[in-house]
């Protein structure tokens, strides 16, 4: 919800907090949040909810390709709810697919739904560091010629389109 709600918001949050924050570098982490219209930010998702699920159970339009920000998407590879109904690898590398902007995704081994929420905070830690603070040292998480997250062995999937 929030996630539709705040690039709607975004002139009235620089209007509040213009001298208070710096609104131009808003995060968002959220799990089993949807992908749609997040804006100018950058994105962490935790086994976002695909959008063949989300057309099954709710109205909203949902559209991958309306995203518009660096975003990391990671999803679990066990238990049925992760992998069939929310988030199943097929439907997770259409989504990824879909998106314009630079992304990383990858599935943590061994990990339900539920996990995700805690299990990825290493990488989610390293890509707000890198993203909102610009560190060097956390982007080689993602970047250069040998990025962390490619031989992780917790890590599968994995991929990489950041330019």
């Amino acid at each position: 919800m929030a996630v539709r709600i705040i690039p709607a918001l975004k002139k009235q949050l620089y209007i509040l907090f213009q001298n208070i924050l710096f609104v131009g570098i808003i995060a968002i982490k959220g799990i089993s949040a949807d992908l749609c219209r997040i804006g100018n930010f950058t994105a962490v998702l935790l086994s976002p909810v695909c959008e063949r699920t989300a057309e099954q159970v709710t109205d909203y339009p949902y559209d991958c390709a309306d995203v518009n920000c660096p975003i990391l998407l990671l999803a679990g590879t066990s238990g049925e709810f992760e992998t069939d109904i929310v988030i199943p690898l097929a439907e997770m590398q259409k989504m990824y697919d879909k998106i314009a902007s630079p992304k990383v995704m990858a599935r943590r081994v061994g990990m339900t739904h539920d996990d995700m929420l805690y299990q990825a905070e290493g990488y989610v830690t390293a890509w707000f560091l890198w993203q909102l603070k610009g560190d060097e040292e956390a982007a080689k998480a993602f970047t250069g010629e040998n990025p962390e997250i490619l031989h992780n062995a917790f890590y599968q999937n994995v991929d990489i389109k950041y330019e």
